[in-house]
């Protein structure tokens, strides 16, 4: 961290600017037992060696580590029970971009009518030249719709893409920005490792990996984006 700072001094790295590469103090051993307890869990030794030696978030990737207490995601604050749960994927997880295709046209169509976005796109096309599910697809939503129905499916979008049980068992360690995330998986067989969240642009789901396609724990994560961050200071050079 000293030789990326040195050499760093106009915070060129992105996000660095925010926490100017300097750690917040390391959280206390109550506090961490008190986080602990509440959730009946125990944090990965690496992430829990990072707040107890080093800083309870402060300087590190992109807008730096989060503290240990903002690291709950809203939805999840009042649910003691969900860190303690296992996290329910192993590989990249998303929706089908077809879902996603429909909920695009609810939002910018709200009071349109579905029926003809469906004749351009299915024109002269029978229920046997596409999947089942898509024909179904096509009779469901072909009809009016109001905003009363598009807030429906708007609402649906919200509640089941950000459901609580999609990213259970796992923290929040960073934030990247525009409401992306990096996740510390905490319970299951994914504990330990660094997970990317990007729902918010609809890309879902998916584990970190280095550069031989292996997952990363929260330590080659965080040694790795020191590593990157003093190449690409070095080449400017």
């Amino acid at each position: 961290m000293n030789q990326l700072k040195s050499l760093d001094k106009g915070f060129q790295i992105f996000g660095t600017s925010s926490h100017k590469y300097k750690f917040n103090n390391p959280i206390s051993k109550k506090e961490l037992e008190e986080f602990e307890n509440y959730y009946d869990i125990i944090l990965p030794e690496e992430y829990r060696e990072f707040i107890c030696e080093l800083g309870n978030g402060g300087a590190g990737p992109y807008y730096g580590i989060k503290k240990l207490q903002d690291s709950i995601v809203e939805y999840h604050r009042e649910d003691k029970n969900y860190l303690k749960e296992d996290f329910p994927h192993k590989e990249n997880w998303n929706w089908s971009s077809k879902l996603f295709e429909i909920f695009d046209f609810l939002r910018g169509n709200g009071t349109g009518e579905l029926n003809d976005y469906y004749h351009k796109k299915y024109l002269l096309v029978s229920e046997y030249e596409v999947d089942k599910e898509e024909w179904e697809a096509i009779k469901l939503f072909s009809g009016n719709i109001n905003s009363e129905i598009a807030d429906f499916f708007e609402n649906v979008y919200w509640r089941e893409y950000f459901s609580k049980d999609i990213d259970k068992g796992s923290i929040d360690v960073c934030e990247y920005g525009c409401a992306l995330r990096f996740k510390l998986i905490v319970t299951g067989e994914e504990r330990g490792n660094i997970w990317f969240d990007e729902r918010p642009d609809t890309m879902g789901i998916s584990p970190v990996k280095n550069k031989v396609d292996k997952k990363m724990s929260f330590y080659e994560w965080y040694t790795s984006w020191l590593d990157d961050s003093i190449e690409e200071i070095l080449k400017q050079k």
